[in-house]
């Protein structure tokens, strides 16, 4: 009975929590406003986001740091098996695409090019392998600094956040209950 009482609990937080965020986001004309200058250029709007986000809630900015916050996974991938930053360049990162690039072709250039004994052929060979390290570290720094530049931009503590992690209980006589935990930290 304790069981079927906690998961309709549950339901009904869910369903409140639910119909909040969709009440938060019709009444509130600065969401759309501000999700539309994030995808144009975080760096560009950097000034209109931050005066946007005085009109929406907390929630609606945590949602929105979730929705447009950059992943360094997939760049990491790309930079590892492809190199010449190609991931760098997939996240939008000029900097590390261009040192990626240059890097990588200078060092095949250096390789090709001189002999095998060659001081040049050494040097390209430790750009290369230089470059490929830059390259694996390069999407977790542009991802750090842009999600910070949003933080900033919508005005959010570092310590806010907000997270539902999966939970597991075992109950009486083994039995194992499944079940959320939320988590909100200002």
């Amino acid at each position: 009975m304790l069981r079927n009482f906690r998961f309709i609990l549950i339901i009904i937080y869910f369903i409140n929590h639910t119909y909040s965020l969709a009440q938060d986001t019709i009444n509130n004309k600065g969401y759309e406003d501000v999700l539309f200058l994030i995808d144009d250029g975080l760096s560009k709007n950097y000034e209109l986001i931050k005066a946007k986000s005085k009109e929406i809630t907390l929630t609606l900015k945590l949602f929105i740091y979730d929705e447009s916050k950059k992943s360094p996974a997939v760049p990491f991938v790309l930079n590892h098996f492809l190199g010449f930053g190609i991931g760098s360049w997939s996240q939008l990162d000029i900097g590390g695409g261009l040192l990626g690039t240059i890097g990588g072709i200078g060092g095949l250039y250096l390789i090709s090019t001189y002999d095998y004994f060659s001081f040049y052929r050494s040097l390209g060979i430790y750009l290369l392998i230089g470059t490929w390290i830059i390259d694996l570290i390069s999407p977790f720094t542009y991802s750090n600094n842009n999600n910070r530049k949003l933080r900033y931009a919508l005005k959010i503590s570092d310590k806010t956040n907000l997270m539902i992690l999966p939970n597991v209980n075992v109950a009486n006589y083994g039995t194992v209950v499944p079940g959320l935990m939320f988590s909100m930290n200002f």
